[in-house]
Parts: C-alpha cells; structure tokens; sequence
C-alpha cells in the first residue's frame, strides 16, 4: 500500500529505505528530511509501523504516520512519541481507517478516514 519509486532494477520505499536521504545528501539537498536510517521497526510491537501509507511532519521535524487505524508520531531521531487511535466507540460492527495524514503551521494535526459498516461475524 505505500507508494514506492520505481527504477530500472528495484522499487523503493522511501520510509523505509535510507538511500533516498544518502542520495540527497550527496546532491547537496540543504534540507534533507527523511532520515538515514529506517524506522518504525523496531521497540515495542505496539509501536512499530504495519501498514504505513501516508506521512507527514510538523515544524519540529517530528514524522506523523497513518498506520491501519492508528496515527503514529516519531521524533527526527527515528524514536516512538506518541500514537492516536481514533474513536468509534457509538458505531457498532464497524472498522475504521485512517488514509491521509497532514498538519498546519500551527503543528495540528489532521486524518481523513474512513469508516467501514461491517456485516456481523465479517471480519474483512
């Protein structure tokens, strides 16, 4: 479901592959934002990323991450802060998704979602 940059032998994920920053780096891209290494694979399984899809950063350089259902948010330095778990506590049977993920100058946070109606015993 992450985007990936196609090239003549591979695709890329640029979230999870440090050559794209490496790369910039070398261009003498002033602002290089993605860093050298990956991250949301590792510490606590709560904390890692599972389906990564859509990112976005905030004036302190901090990484907000739509993951599934959940809001990931990771510091410059690769390292778990916090994460959001949007509620549906009023809706039953139902599954909800969080696709887009953008924040403001005054470093608000924005999802858009989706929610998904389920049949009972539907697990899809």
């Amino acid at each position: 479901m992450w985007p990936t940059v196609g090239t003549k032998s591979a695709k890329v994920d640029p979230l999870y592959d440090g050559r794209i920053s490496k790369t910039l780096c070398k261009r003498g891209t002033e602002h290089c934002f993605l860093p050298l290494w990956s991250f949301g694979k590792e510490g606590e399984e709560s904390h890692r990323l599972k389906q990564p899809h859509s990112i976005a950063t905030n004036s302190s350089g901090q990484f907000i991450i739509a993951d599934g259902a959940v809001v990931k948010v990771f510091d410059r330095k690769r390292q778990f802060i916090d994460h959001v778990s949007l509620p549906i506590d009023d809706v039953h049977e139902a599954v909800l998704r969080v696709y887009d993920v953008t924040s403001d100058m005054n470093d608000n946070f924005y999802a858009l979602v989706e929610l998904y109606k389920t049949e009972k015993g539907d697990s899809s």
